[in-house]
């Protein structure tokens, strides 16, 4: 097995063919959680970067104040997201301990807190570009991730479909304690 992609703790470079049936249904697994936590770290920043904007436009005179303005922001379709069909992912399933969680985290720097009366301008335009940035490398991330599990899936399809794997035991495992 090769190395893991930083937004996965998959590793990049598996002969799926070469795993065995219940290594490929782990594997699947894992890519899946690993791809709802990057999509739950992706909704996070789209908060922030949206609140942020929502201050910045504030302070020049085009918004309301950002308090009153937190359930329009965090209702819309974040800024530049391309709108999809949602699924739900319970914040207890979500690891905000993943790497990419960690580096949001991080991106945020002394913006964790949401005091940005203390902030400049200028730190909060850097912000938002450090924050789009980081956004964007876990957009991709989650893409080569669909990629892996898309992959997966079809290793699985593809056995099914010869014979090397039965539905039955599938079946007979999920009915084991």
């Amino acid at each position: 097995m090769g190395s893991t992609d930083p937004g996965s703790r998959v590793p990049e470079s598996i002969d799926l063919t070469e795993l065995t049936l219940d290594d490929l249904r782990l594997a699947r697994r894992q890519a899946e959680r690993d791809e709802q936590d990057l999509s739950y770290v992706r909704r996070l920043l789209h908060g922030r970067i949206d609140i942020i904007k929502a201050e910045l436009r504030r302070r020049e005179g085009n918004g309301d104040e950002l308090i009153a303005s937190l359930p329009s922001i965090l209702a819309d379709t974040p800024s530049g997201a391309k709108v999809s069909k949602g699924r739900h992912v319970s914040i207890d399933d979500a690891d905000l301990n993943h790497p990419v969680a960690q580096e949001a985290h991080n991106a945020l720097g002394s913006l964790s807190t949401t005091n940005f009366s203390a902030v400049s301008d200028e730190e909060l335009t850097r912000a938002v570009e450090a924050l789009t940035a980081h956004e964007r490398s876990v957009s991709e991330a989650r893409t080569q991730l669909h990629k892996k599990i898309d992959g997966m899936s079809s290793e699985l399809t593809r056995r099914y479909r010869e014979g090397s794997a039965q539905v039955d035991d599938l079946l007979a495992a999920a009915r084991r304690p």
